[in-house]
């Protein structure tokens, strides 16, 4: 196991990535902070008060993964706003463009467009 390249209490924060004892205490603490101050869930990062809006601008504290607690008010909000559960894109007739590829040649899911701009031929001009 790797010794943890920090002193107790010097510049380590919540987006430490030291899994060892002291870490993992100071991030806890500094979670609870930063939850309590933000309105927060303890236990998934979820906002309390769930709206499209908020959970945009804590979806890199919660990682789209709501607790069993929050999970049915977030889903309900995403079905409400014709939201994709996995990605927050738009629904189309209840299919995520975004996550359903539809046609190769015309499908505008990320992988499909990715595909076809590594495939297509490059034209130079003389």
């Amino acid at each position: 196991m790797a010794q943890c390249k920090h002193e107790v209490n010097t510049e380590c924060d919540e987006l430490c990535e030291c899994v060892c004892e002291a870490c993992q205490n100071i991030f806890e603490m500094m979670w609870m902070e930063r939850a309590t101050k933000d309105g927060l869930c303890l236990d998934c990062g979820v906002p309390t008060t769930v709206t499209v809006e908020s959970l945009l601008q804590t979806q890199y504290t919660h990682f789209f993964q709501p607790c069993k607690a929050c999970e049915p008010t977030v889903k309900a909000c995403l079905a409400k706003a014709n939201l994709c559960e996995a990605c927050r894109g738009p629904l189309l007739n209840g299919t995520c463009v975004k996550c359903t590829c539809t046609n190769t040649d015309t499908c505008t899911c990320i992988q499909c467009t990715t595909y076809r701009n590594q495939t297509r031929p490059t034209t130079r001009h003389s």
